[in-house]
């Protein structure tokens, strides 16, 4: 398997974001846009390239042994300006911290290093990618070594091989320094012959194809061109060797050491430090890549190996050393949910267990020891642990309760869906091993913002708690239910019909255009707002009508009984389970950014309190057999009661002791 190496030219992106980027600055005063670039740039090429090993090169100094062959190479050259030359140092320690190798050396050029290690690298059968602003670079691409070429500031790649070279430059990548001979290079003081521009230089090439064929037959190629070629032929040569990458320093390329080994703790304190918050969640990748860059997983590893028989499966699990991590399969629903398979990774190989073969129950045993578990969104485990009779031992982690304190802006819990969001690559891994990658990512997030003790304290019980909860469900007076829903739909449709008779007319009262119509145009009440297909009906349109004509009150009493009768009537019945005449709500750990849980199929949370018709609907909710009292705890607003306690602001705690609606 060929491995990956990039290289990327430090100095050259360094300026480049410089340039490209707004001028940051943080509350010290510190200059951080060209930094900012160039971490974005590395931990996007680590996501997009995956790479086995990693280096960036910077210069040392603008004197280096091209001054020596001509005292005007980069003479022209203003000072670096000093908002810039001050985050040299500061990339190179970020660089570091990425678990990168940051390299430079007197004397000579960052250029110098790149070729270098890509000529090492070359030699033991490494691939290189250059990554660079310069065209010099492209003199190094060979089978081996392709050349990402930055374009506008360094957000835009291009990638350079030796077709695109070719088909693009109609050139070679020996005789870039044979162009750079004849035609100079201005930007780094390099004269060539003069009066010859690339045009002229790259037909001359096409036709000679090196500058030493082109300088001997200079007698040979008329005109004033012919001449200036025979007088130039020192400083055509000077500037060749000038534009030559020295690929033979003396640099070893030991590819472990090019390996990545982030320090996390340090890169997240350094950008922290520098004030750049929006990498937080990006850096990740740094330790995904780190375990890409390890040593291939065993072949055993690629396809997690079924254990039917009690041999297999107690094998399996006697190999196990440290953490286990497990996907499993629920069959069924609540209440009566089982495991159907649960496939194990060791750390070595994965295993598969199914819930009808002889090796299940060697799992149920080991499930309940005190061996080390990760899983993802174990609540459902948890539940058919239960029912069969499994009590999980061992210390248990849930990577997706990780990931939502790690992020709880994510959508989606699912193991692909968050490998992919913290940047976790397993590709052809079975999904338990994939998670075993996941785990290390999110353990150390948490370790790092401080979070470990919030997840372990009250996070990861609550799982447990939500589990049970879940599965005891809550018990429906079924028989007082229906008749509250025939009660409802008499009143829904003698609203209905007294809405048609005001307006006159039938229509749909649940068709935003036809009610506009009717309320805008028929009885001529004043327009609030429109939308795109007509007048707007919204509720708050409804309630600034309100008073205005009784129609409208209609219409609010009308829309609050209908939702009513189709959320907590209607969409109650197909949720009560026959058997035990419970629904079985789905408590959300994961889903809202405060924390807070929330409640689906059916949503307890907000069956409305305050009207009589809300309340009624509340009495369906019985304690049931076993049970004496139903018990609702409402914090009110606790988040802003704890704000009001700490800043003791007179009006916002008044407002509490007083009983008034802080809304």
């Amino acid at each position: 398997m060929n491995r990956k190496f990039i290289i990327v030219d430090g100095s050259s992106l360094l300026h480049r974001a410089f340039y490209a980027l707004p001028p940051f600055v943080s509350s010290k005063g510190v200059n951080t846009g060209a930094v900012y670039g160039i971490a974005n740039m590395l931990l996007k090429l680590v996501k997009e390239e995956r790479p086995d090993y990693m280096a960036v090169a910077f210069d040392r100094s603008r004197i280096t042994f091209r001054n020596e062959i001509y005292d005007q190479y980069k003479a022209q050259r203003k000072q670096t300006a000093p908002e810039l030359s001050e985050q040299f140092p500061i990339a190179v320690e970020l660089v570091r911290s990425f678990g990168m190798k940051a390299l430079q050396q007197e004397g000579y050029e960052a250029d110098d290093i790149i070729g270098t290690l890509a000529a090492r690298a070359e030699a033991q059968g490494v691939k290189s990618i250059i990554v660079t602003g310069d065209k010099d670079a492209l003199q190094l691409i060979d089978d081996n070594t392709t050349v990402l070429l930055t374009k506008k500031g360094i957000s835009e790649v291009k990638l350079v091989d030796r077709e695109v070279l070719r088909e693009e430059y109609k050139l070679e990548p020996a005789q870039i320094t044979d162009l750079k001979g004849l035609m100079g290079d201005q930007s780094d003081n390099i004269p060539g012959i003069p009066g010859v521009g690339e045009k002229t230089a790259c037909k001359l090439l096409a036709e000679y194809g090196s500058l030493e064929n082109i300088l001997a037959s200079a007698g040979g190629i008329k005109g004033k061109l012919g001449e200036k070629i025979a007088q130039s032929r020192e400083i055509a040569l000077m500037s060749k060797k000038l534009a030559t990458i020295d690929t033979n320093m003396d640099i070893d390329f030991t590819p472990q050491e090019f390996a990545l080994r982030p320090d996390m703790q340090k890169a997240r304190s350094l950008l922290a430090e520098l004030e750049i918050r929006n990498l937080n969640d990006k850096i990740n990748v740094l330790c995904a890549a780190q375990q890409d860059a390890a040593d291939e997983p065993p072949a055993a590893v690629q396809q997690a190996q079924p254990a039917r028989s009690s041999e297999q499966a107690q094998a399996a699990l006697q190999e196990s050393q440290g953490r286990v991590f497990f996907i499993y399969k629920l069959e069924g629903e609540l209440p009566d949910v089982k495991l159907g398979e649960v496939e194990l990774f060791t750390g070595s190989a994965a295993y598969i267990f199914k819930n009808d073969e002889d090796g299940w129950h060697v799992l149920k045993k080991w499930l309940a020891g005190n061996a080390a578990k990760s899983g993802c969104d174990i609540k459902g485990f948890y539940q058919a642990c239960i029912n069969e009779g499994i009590e999980v031992g061992g210390a248990v982690d849930d990577c997706a309760v990780m990931a939502y304190l790690c992020d709880p802006s994510v959508s989606k819990y699912t193991l692909p869906d968050l490998a992919e969001r913290f940047s976790v690559e397993g590709k052809g891994l079975p999904q338990s091993a994939l998670l075993s990658r996941l785990h290390d990512v999110l353990l150390q997030s948490l370790l790092d913002n401080a979070q470990h003790d919030l997840y372990k304290e009250l996070e990861l019980p609550l799982v447990r708690v939500l589990a049970q909860m879940e599965l005891y469900g809550i018990r429906v007076d079924r028989a007082e239910l229906e008749k509250m829903s025939k009660e409802l739909a008499g009143k829904i449709d003698k609203l209905q019909k007294n809405i048609t008779d005001m307006a006159g007319e039938e229509f749909n009262i649940n068709s935003p255009k036809q009610l506009g119509t009717v309320l805008f145009e028929r009885l001529a009440l004043p327009v609030q707002k429109k939308t795109k297909i007509g007048y707007s009906t919204d509720a708050e349109v409804l309630e600034n009508l309100s008073g205005l004509h009784p129609i409208v009150d209609a219409l609010l009493e009308y829309r609050f009984l209908s939702k009513l009768q189709s959320t907590y009537l209607d969409g109650m019945k197909p949720l009560i389970n026959e058997k035990t005449q419970r629904v079985y709500t789905h408590f959300q750990q994961l889903v809202t950014n405060t924390g807070r849980l929330s409640s689906t199929a059916p949503n307890l949370q907000n069956i409305p309190v305050r009207t009589e018709t809300g309340r009624r609907i509340r009495e369906f909710f019985v304690p049931g057999e076993g049970f004496d009292w139903i018990m609702a705890f409402d914090y009110s607003q606790v988040e802003l009661r704890i704000l009001a306690h700490i800043s003791q602001d007179e009006l916002f705690t008044s407002a509490f002791l007083q009983g008034e609606d802080i809304h």
